[in-house]
């Protein structure tokens, strides 16, 4: 009986770490879009998501860039998202970036920010469950419009879930999400099968006789000649 008083507080300084240790929650999920800045913050929310695991001091430093970036893609000012976005990508970076050289065209310096990799095989796969929720998500229902509310509530639930490392709950609400967007968008498409189709009959032209080719050539011989 004496051990119980010193495993629970061991199992309260693993919680304690555990909640110092990752970034502050709940965050934004990142936007859905096909463009060029919705991608760039999903990197930089993947970013974050990796770091929350390997670098848990660098995924608290980047979090307000990131935070930045979703705000300024939901405000239309998709270049300052994606400058915020590679901030972050900055400050989470795998390795260390090299120093400017005083010789850039003999010793070529690296032209991107690599994000790290996962730490395991359990986040590679709640990982790619929620790129793949993601991605449904970009047409889920009618092409082009917007995710129901509670759709966009549960892809936050499984983004938070990630950064978390809750990975169980990552990969629950990932799939429970691409199967609602799934669904709909076979729901849109039989209501576009039910409805009236243009007949397929050949819609019958006018009767067309061209003029003679004769007709259209001057004769020489009957202009008039002048006097």
């Amino acid at each position: 009986m004496k051990f119980f008083p010193v495993s629970a507080a061991l199992l309260a300084a693993a919680l304690t770490l555990a909640v110092t240790a990752s970034p502050a929650l709940p965050i934004p999920a990142p936007p859905v879009g096909s463009g060029v800045a919705a991608s760039a913050v999903f990197d930089a929310y993947l970013a974050i998501a990796r770091s929350a695991a390997g670098n848990p001091a660098a995924a608290r430093q980047a979090m307000p860039d990131y935070e930045a970036a979703v705000t300024h893609f939901n405000a239309g000012d998709f270049a300052g998202a994606q400058t915020s976005a590679l901030n972050v990508i900055k400050e989470t970076a795998a390795a260390p970036l090299p120093q400017p050289s005083l010789y850039p065209l003999l010793i070529p310096q690296q032209a991107f920010y690599p994000i790290a990799n996962p730490t395991g095989i359990d986040q590679a796969y709640a990982t790619g469950n929620v790129a793949v929720a993601h991605q449904a998500m970009k047409q889920c229902g009618a092409p082009g419009a917007s995710p129901p509310p509670a759709v966009m509530q549960q892809f936050a639930s499984a983004a938070n879930a990630l950064v978390a490392l809750d990975y169980n709950a990552a990969n629950t609400v990932s799939a429970a999400l691409i199967t609602a967007c799934g669904s709909a968008t076979l729901a849109y498409a039989a209501q576009l099968a039910a409805l009236p189709q243009p007949s397929s009959t050949p819609i019958a032209m006018e009767s067309y006789s061209p003029l003679p080719v004769a007709t259209l050539i001057p004769d020489p011989a009957l202009q008039q000649t002048k006097p």
